[in-house]
């Protein structure tokens, strides 16, 4: 089932109804055994939206659990009424949860009642989206049943598994929190749900006050009693004002970084010519720190993927980038004018030195790899020009003349050195800061080589020896490196770097293919950037197609490559052959999901071929197996 941005929860008609009023080209989705959902798009969002059974935190929670495991949404946001604290909120003012504070949990003993307060946060990027709508009133599109001002309030909500209908219980609540601004019934279900979930997702709750949980605003009523139709009319205004709120905050987002809505086709924004791109690291460290894992049903890559939209592209034929001027489809690697200071490299290197200086005269303990690591770091600071990536790639659309799209992946001068506080997990005052402000890791390319044989298309696999560092004889596509700005040069333009040569050179460096077999730019497709969860490398993923079939008996040339081997292209073949070596380069994984669709394979016949090897691949960093 493909990925969505938003997913909606809500638990009752009024709300669902709300929610669909924000939105538009909805249609009902079926899925077996469970709830009826309802997909569409929200100010570019691709939502789905479901409704609980009943009211509750555990119908909310199986909902929510249901909602991550069918169609794993980026955010989880639950939309509805509450009740709310006089004084601190009006009727139709909506609340956005800062904290589910859960008030349930109880210690009983024979002379007192202790209350065990849990509490899950929500997350801070979207908090401060939605604080910025506190400023002003909200324009809601009904009116309510009484004069009223509706404003956006940020704060604690309290949930519990009662419709509380009583000021002194509702007074009672707030002892566990004096900063409480609501109360209802679903939110905890949804905090634990999305918090438990692997990777967490993160969640908003938005929630009208339609009522103040007393015997005035929501005591029994007898039928036809007119006080009943004015609490319908309340409830039915706090669903539209949560609503309207989430509609204001998508909006809000859509643009940013953090959390960006996806193009749809005539959406996207189309230049005459390539503006000069500009440094963003921080920007793109957040991003990188916002963006969820990618998966394949249960099965975690390990990975993200830059930028993120290409990875929800349905025609992967259409979204095949080359490093070729001639082409209506272009990878380019423009430079930034962003080096890393030069005080920040000296304060490194003296750290650096200092802390191997304090571990000979015995003043600090440094292990031999630690040691060895500090060296390698001050001799590659000024050497081995590996570039980095310094503000997120963009998929820009020329229309100047013939129309073309563009990925860019704009890199600024690096070093070796610095790579290694990342690769070798470095801690020194300066190199944490260094890490907390700049994307330290050198950009490689990783590389599939495809050729066919007796009719069928296959795929050519390498493993590391153990003298990579990181992923030491794991398994990986054919070939990886990093770019060098020296070695690297594009022919036609000395001034660029290319992503062709750099493939070209690692295939023929280490899976011993001839260069005569590369020599072809247009051989060569790329994807766009990949990211290793575990270490932070930075990939741009792609492939190319030989000819000849390598010869699988040759010998490895490279001392950082143990051994070949290969499979047929097609995906239970491929899953069968990455259960077989166990022990893999993440990215190597989503490169592999890329070439096969863009071989024709659908995402979710992949999906099918790769869901039993959730908890059979091992991903992480420095393991050695069997």
């Amino acid at each position: 089932m493909t990925d969505f941005d938003v997913g909606i929860v809500v638990a009752k008609p009024a709300e669902e109804d709300a929610a669909l009023g924000i939105g538009e080209s909805w249609e009902p989705v079926r899925y077996p055994g469970a709830l009826d959902y309802q997909k569409g798009i929200i100010e570019g969002y691709r939502t789905i939206l479901l409704r609980c059974f009943e009211q509750g935190s555990v119908y909310s929670a199986l909902a929510t659990t249901d909602l991550i495991r069918y169609f794993s949404p980026s955010l989880i946001v639950l939309l509805g009424v509450a009740a709310g604290y006089p004084g601190e909120t009006s009727q139709g003012d909506v609340v956005v949860g800062s904290l589910v504070c859960c008030y349930e949990y109880e210690k009983v003993e024979d002379d007192e009642t202790e209350h065990e307060l849990r509490s899950y946060p929500s997350d801070d990027y979207f908090l401060n989206v939605a604080r910025r709508l506190e400023k002003d009133l909200l324009e809601v599109p009904c009116s309510p049943p009484e004069p009223a001002t509706t404003r956006v309030k940020v704060g604690p909500i309290a949930t519990g598994s009662k419709v509380v209908a009583s000021a002194e219980f509702r007074g009672e609540i707030r002892k566990t929190n004096r900063k409480l601004l609501a109360l209802e019934m679903e939110a905890e279900g949804v905090a634990a749900a999305a918090s438990h979930a692997y990777p967490r997702k993160p969640f908003l709750v938005i929630k009208g006050i339609s009522d103040f949980a007393d015997s005035v605003s929501k005591g029994a009523r007898e039928r036809g009693d007119p006080k009943d139709t004015v609490r319908d009319q309340w409830q039915k205004y706090a669903s539209t004002a949560s609503a309207t709120v989430l509609k204001r905050f998508l909006q809000l987002t859509k643009d940013s970084l953090e959390f960006p809505a996806p193009r749809t086709p005539g959406s996207e924004p189309v230049a005459t010519t390539l503006d000069p791109p500009k440094a963003r690291e921080t920007e793109f460290l957040q991003l990188q720190a916002r963006q969820a894992s990618l998966r394949l049903g249960a099965l975690d890559l390990r990975s993200k993927f830059f930028p993120e939209i290409l990875w929800h592209e349905k025609n992967r034929k259409k979204n095949l980038y080359r490093d070729d001027s001639e082409q209506d489809e272009q990878i380019i690697l423009p430079w930034v004018d962003d080096p890393i200071g030069p005080d920040l490299l000296r304060q490194l290197e003296k750290d650096a030195r200092d802390r191997l200086l304090e571990s000979k005269e015995g003043r600090c303990r440094l292990s031999r790899d630690e040691e060895k690591a500090l060296k390698d770091c001050v001799e590659n600071l000024n050497s081995t020009r590996y570039p980095r990536l310094v503000a997120p790639p963009t998929k820009v659309f020329l229309g100047s003349g013939v129309k073309s799209t563009v990925l860019q992946v704009p890199i600024a001068d690096s070093y070796y050195g610095f790579t290694l506080i990342m690769e070798r997990k470095i801690d020194l005052p300066s190199a944490n800061l260094l890490r907390d402000s700049h994307q330290l890791n050198s950009l490689a390319v990783r590389i599939a080589v495809t050729f066919e044989r007796d009719g069928q298309h296959w795929l050519e696999f390498q493993q590391r020896s153990d003298k990579n560092f990181t992923y030491r004889e794991a398994w990986d596509v054919t070939a990886a490196g990093y770019i060098d700005r020296e070695k690297h040069k594009d022919p036609d333009d000395p001034q660029r770097l290319s992503p062709w040569v750099a493939s070209k050179e690692e295939i023929h460096e280490e899976a011993g293919i001839s260069r005569a077999d590369l020599r072809y730019r247009d051989a060569f497709c790329f994807f766009g950037v990949g990211m290793n969860v575990p270490t932070g490398q930075l990939d741009i993923l792609g492939t190319c197609k030989v000819n000849a079939p390598p010869d699988p008996d040759r010998p490895t040339i490279s001392r950082k490559v143990k051994g070949y081997d290969r499979c047929v292209l097609e995906p239970f073949e491929i899953a069968r052959f990455l259960e077989s070596k166990v022990y893999w380069v993440p990215t190597a994984l989503v490169t592999l999901v890329l070439v096969l669709e863009m071989y024709g394979f659908e995402r979710q016949a992949i999906e099918n071929a790769f869901s039993r090897l959730h908890d059979r691949l091992f991903l992480e960093p420095y393991q050695r197996i069997g």
